[in-house]
């Protein structure tokens, strides 16, 4: 008797540790998926050791962000930890992380990497001190199943089965002054023609 409860034990604790098994990933670029920066003169440039990345992620058919200077895209999270520096050049790797709470095991999320250049802390900061700042496609992601025995290899971003991550490019936000500047400029220009 005393082992048909500990066998039922044994299969309810299997069971609740896979129920709950949460899908893992590796926020890793290859030489391929490079993040890069446009310049002045519109030439895309591999960006050289400096600035940051993270992972933000959603259910699949999330719609990405409406711009770079979108700070806080609707339906999408950052995923805790992948703050990563860009070093060497266009490149980062911050390891593996456990998706929660919305990546089954062994699934497939919505992904986005958004960057920035600088030594700012963050997006927000990055967005309003006029640096170089963007996001990537939406892509997808298979999550790896760390439950299944042997477990299942994490997914990585840019050699998912579906939509993988294809690299990105960031593009200067102008500082808000400059902004202001050039509306009262053109504001200028209006009422300088309207008196002629």
């Amino acid at each position: 008797m005393m082992k048909k409860y500990l066998s039922i034990l044994a299969v309810t604790a299997v069971a609740t540790v896979a129920s709950m098994a949460q899908g893992t990933l590796v926020f890793i670029n290859s030489s391929t998926t490079l993040v890069r920066y446009e310049s002045s003169t519109g030439v895309s440039n591999v960006l050289a050791n400096t600035g940051f990345v993270e992972f933000l992620y959603a259910p699949v058919g999330t719609p990405g962000p409406a711009s770079s200077g979108d700070l806080n895209p609707a339906g999408w999270s950052v995923l805790a930890g992948t703050t990563k520096n860009i070093s060497p050049a266009g490149r980062f790797n911050a390891g593996t992380f456990t998706v929660q709470p919305l990546a089954p095991a062994g699934g497939v999320i919505a992904g986005l990497v958004r960057g920035w250049t600088g030594a700012f802390l963050n997006y927000q900061e990055a967005v309003a001190g006029g640096a170089y700042v963007g996001y990537s496609s939406v892509f997808t992601v298979d999550t790896g199943d760390p439950s299944s025995v042997p477990p299942g290899a994490a997914g990585s971003i840019f050699n998912s089965t579906a939509t993988p991550f294809a690299g990105m490019t960031l593009t200067a936000v102008p500082e808000p002054t400059s902004m202001v500047l050039a509306g009262l400029g053109a504001a200028s220009l209006l009422i300088f023609r309207r008196r002629k």
